[in-house]
């Protein structure tokens, strides 16, 4: 779309560092390795009428200490920021991801109960001890509900609605009667650590559980996954976090080591361009983000960017993925096959002549870090500020070597000649895109 100049780089690199200031809406990604880090444990909030704690061993969400309330030790300790689940306008859901690595210990105990969740739940509730392990649940020995939520738990007594009378891993939706299950294999007395990974799929609405154990010295691993549409049990942002109680007369510590989490919304549309039978037509269609919808746009080849045609410059930084149906002799690649596609980052185009249907999806969020927010750039940006200022203070050939010097390096994140004898867009671009029989095309990330 663009002629490559250091105004037009500036733009892009620009738009780099709004991306990291303001992420893409709806995403929630966070990395949480130390809990005692005054940096990292500010992102979590113990719920009042907890026992939910930091010590040096990490996360606590129950109790250390036996003899606390008589035994009955509940806690719940949430991120401080919601999840975006779902948008009621679109009906679009998102896709994430958690990792958490945790501790379950009865110190040697050979009386423990009752477990620990990863739950996702309205804000607004009351955790109850017991079997109900924190969860908004009437009674310790109830099993109704007392608000929406969706839990894994790691269930480390068997209770009459439990199906394994010992330590099992559940998916409970709205209840702790799990609607899928799977043995245990765990050593509470010795506190053995474990990892769990969760994982939810938008399209297909599966919430896969991945889990360790042990048995004897020996780590064993196991999953379990049930179809649930999140949309039809969770409101569309909900609390994300642990809780864990214990029942009088047993004794565990609940200790998260560390957790990871990451969500985002994918993007797919379904679009036609028609010329109602003209053989004459132009210009295309484009899907963009960009930072201020005051700007002007253009018409003809710019299809409707902010970019000016007259001085071939852009008007605002942005991001976009065209679908032009007329070449332009200024800029666009010469060679046009049936299905040409370009992701424009402002600066110049990359061209994948060649899109294999049923290819790999993935989210806007990875085509425009692929695009604009890798090291790479990071590194381009230090070295344009360096030219600039040799450009400023000479005025010389330096000004060709930098520019040189930049387009060299932007051009290594180009795509290069893939086994099918197209081009391969490499990070910057592993969509897929139909065609039916019609003039409907179907465009997925």
């Amino acid at each position: 779309m663009a002629i490559f100049n250091f105004q037009i780089l500036l733009y892009s690199l620009s738009m780099f560092f709004f991306c990291i200031l303001f992420p893409q809406t709806g995403s929630l990604t966070f990395n949480l390795t130390n809990f005692n880090d005054p940096d990292q444990k500010v992102h979590i909030i113990l719920t009042p009428i907890s026992e939910a704690h930091i010590s040096t061993q990490g996360l606590q969400i129950t109790s250390t200490e036996r003899n606390i309330n008589g035994g009955l030790h509940v806690g719940r300790a949430t991120y401080i920021e919601p999840l975006h689940l779902w948008d009621k306008s679109t009906q679009k859901l998102a896709d994430f991801n958690t990792h958490f690595v945790f501790v379950i210990d009865s110190q040697e105990g050979l009386k423990f109960a009752d477990g620990f969740t990863f739950f996702l739940a309205p804000d607004e509730w009351n955790s109850m001890a017991g079997g109900a392990m924190g969860l908004p649940i009437d009674t310790p020995y109830s099993t109704t509900p007392t608000s929406r939520f969706v839990a894994v738990e790691f269930d480390t007594w068997g209770n009459p609605w439990d199906r394994f009378n010992t330590t099992h891993v559940g998916i409970d939706v709205n209840s702790i009667i799990s609607d899928v299950t799977a043995a245990w294999y765990c050593n509470i007395t010795h506190g053995m650590q474990n990892e769990a990974w969760i994982r939810y799929d938008s399209s297909s609405h599966n919430l896969s559980v991945v889990f360790t154990g042990s048995i004897g010295n020996t780590r064993v691993d196991d999953t379990i996954h049930f179809i649930v549409d999140l949309r039809e049990h969770l409101p569309e942002r909900v609390k994300i976090g642990f809780s864990a109680a214990t029942a009088v007369g047993n004794f565990e510590t609940h200790t998260v080591k560390s957790w990871e989490f990451s969500s985002n919304f994918n993007t797919h549309f379904v679009f036609a361009i028609a010329s109602s039978g003209n053989e004459s037509f132009a210009d295309g269609l484009t899907f963009f983000l960009a930072p201020d919808a005051s700007q002007r746009y253009s018409g003809g080849g710019a299809m409707g960017l902010p970019f000016n045609l007259v001085t071939m410059q852009n008007t605002s930084t942005f991001v976009v993925v065209e679908f032009d149906t007329f070449r332009n002799m200024g800029w666009d690649p010469v060679d046009i096959s049936p299905v040409t596609h370009v992701v424009s980052t402002g600066n110049k185009n990359v061209i994948d002549a060649v899109i294999i249907p049923g290819s790999k999806k993935i989210s806007l969020g990875a085509v425009v870090g692929s695009v604009i927010g890798s090291g790479v750039i990071v590194g381009v940006f230090v070295l344009v500020g360096f030219g600039f200022w040799r450009r400023r203070r000479a005025k010389e050939e330096d000004e060709f070597e930098v520019e040189m010097s930049m387009e060299n390096e932007f051009e290594s994140g180009a795509g290069v000649s893939n086994e099918t004898g197209g081009m391969d867009l490499g990070p910057l671009w592993n969509g897929k895109v139909t065609r039916s029989s019609g003039r409907k095309t179907r465009l997925e990330f």
